[in-house]
């Protein structure tokens, strides 16, 4: 990763259910509410995981105290912490999620592959002719996942939801699938071939 971010795989099954409700101490008033409207104890965990590991390293990597950390929300509902040059994103997916910091905008997204989808129709609607020709050159279910994983990361990185935009990338000989003006680490995960992920975060020039 760049000087400017750091981002983190985190295993969500390696706490206990029972023992991650003691999290729940790092937060604040409005995640409390949100968490007790939740019915699924899987969804709570994921919850609590990804809003203390998100505190977590926003403290460390910021020298910032962990809990002074509130976040903000847009009206899409996403949160945000509200001082500039201070940026976080989370995905998660199966039982993983990525959560990543940085001083520019920061987008990541994490997705299980699942074999047993319409790629061919899922590309029709989302991919560029030359993004199709490349998934179906070989492993489709894995090229598919890296290019909506791609995707998915620029528009959280750029704060917008799809809204059935989905910008076009570039393909270059030594970065593969990436975008102008952002810096781009995309692919599937080493040891954990289920799952693709990207992290795009905006560059310096832009």
């Amino acid at each position: 990763m760049p000087d400017y971010a750091r981002v983190v795989l985190v295993h969500l099954d390696k706490i206990d259910t029972d023992d991650a409700v003691s999290l729940d101490h790092y937060l604040d008033a409005s995640e409390k509410k949100q968490l007790k409207k939740m019915t699924n104890d899987s969804k709570k965990h994921t919850f609590r995981m990804c809003r203390f590991v998100a505190k977590q390293l926003l403290a460390e990597f910021f020298d910032l105290n962990i809990k002074e950390l509130h976040f903000e929300y847009t009206s899409r509902g996403k949160p945000f912490f509200s001082v500039e040059n201070i940026h976080f994103n989370i995905s998660h997916s199966g039982n993983l999620a990525l959560i990543g910091v940085s001083l520019f905008p920061i987008g990541v997204d994490i997705e299980q592959i699942k074999m047993n989808r319409d790629f061919k129709g899922l590309s029709d609607k989302i991919l560029s002719e030359d993004e199709q020709k490349w998934v179906f050159e070989e492993d489709a279910e894995q090229r598919f996942y890296v290019l909506w994983t791609l995707k998915e990361a620029r528009l959280k990185c750029d704060g917008t939801g799809i809204d059935g935009h989905f910008p076009t990338a570039v393909f270059d000989d030594e970065q593969g699938w990436t975008y102008d003006g952002y810096h781009v680490i995309s692919g599937c995960i080493e040891k954990y071939e289920n799952y693709a992920c990207t992290i795009c975060i905006q560059s310096e020039e832009k």
